[in-house]
């Protein structure tokens, strides 16, 4: 549901501050039926999310972009290749966070606390620190 892809990252970005940056969600809902646009910004955010994993129980509808039409099976390949071009950029946040304690999914209001719209905003962050990750959550 909407409701379900817009809890994950205030819970990653809290994981992340608690000392765990490795964490993740299951894109598309783990026992969710879903729809074409939905899995699409499932995907989407993901995009910017530590670890990168669809899944799901058997029951629930298909989360593989080659199961739907073809306009969505694009728009998932591209958030896809888009995560595929960042790879680097991940991989050299994960060694921070691994060997510098810094955080792979930066909340806003780590770098503009004096900012108070930023305390509780969890659908933007920064990636590391730059640059902002704002997935379509609605």
């Amino acid at each position: 549901t909407w409701q379900q892809l817009q809890i994950p990252p205030g819970y990653m970005l809290n994981q992340g501050i608690m000392g765990n940056p490795y964490t993740t969600c299951d894109i598309g809902g783990f026992t969710s039926q879903t729809n074409a646009l939905l899995l699409t910004r499932w995907y989407q955010a993901g995009v910017f999310l530590p670890i990168m994993r669809v899944h799901s129980t058997e029951s629930a509808t298909p989360h593989f972009p080659f199961l739907w039409e073809p306009a969505a099976a694009n728009a998932m390949r591209d958030a896809l290749n888009l995560r595929y071009q960042l790879i680097p950029a991940l991989n050299s946040l994960a060694y921070r966070a691994a060997t510098e304690g810094k955080l792979i999914m930066r909340p806003l209001m780590a770098s503009f606390f004096a900012d108070t719209n930023t305390h509780d905003l969890t659908s933007q962050w920064l990636p590391g620190g730059s640059p902002l990750g704002a997935p379509p959550l609605h």
